[in-house]
């Protein structure tokens, strides 16, 4: 059985968050292993190594970009967010959930303001 058969009876919403969720944790995982090598000195890692990286980095922003369009959410390709409405879709944004209290409490008074934000 090839790996897309094993995937087409299985591609519900709950099955593809939990395998997110264990991607989530490996990533993670992985952004303090090379944090270790970087504080150790090591700066120069194999090509293929960072592809990999840059790779699942495209798929995964890839299936995010089909999902905010299948939902209708204001999410741009730069991650610009537009006026009130927007509000919900920048606080489930990963990159709005890293940045500190002050900086969400920022964008979401620009927001309430009808401002654009970029995150």
């Amino acid at each position: 059985m090839s790996e897309n058969e094993a995937f087409e009876d299985d591609n519900e919403p709950h099955e593809l968050h939990i395998l997110l969720a264990q991607l989530a944790k490996s990533a993670i995982q992985l952004a303090q292993d090379l944090k270790a090598l970087e504080m150790e000195g090591i700066d120069n890692l194999p090509q293929w190594f960072q592809a990999k990286i840059i790779i699942a980095k495209s798929y995964i922003q890839g299936a995010r970009e089909y999902l905010d369009g299948e939902m209708g959410n204001d999410l741009d390709e730069s991650g610009t967010y537009a006026g009130k409405q927007s509000i919900p879709d920048v606080q489930k944004d990963p990159q709005f959930s890293s940045l500190s209290s002050i900086g969400k409490a920022d964008t979401l008074k620009k927001l309430q303001n009808g401002d654009t934000v970029t995150i």
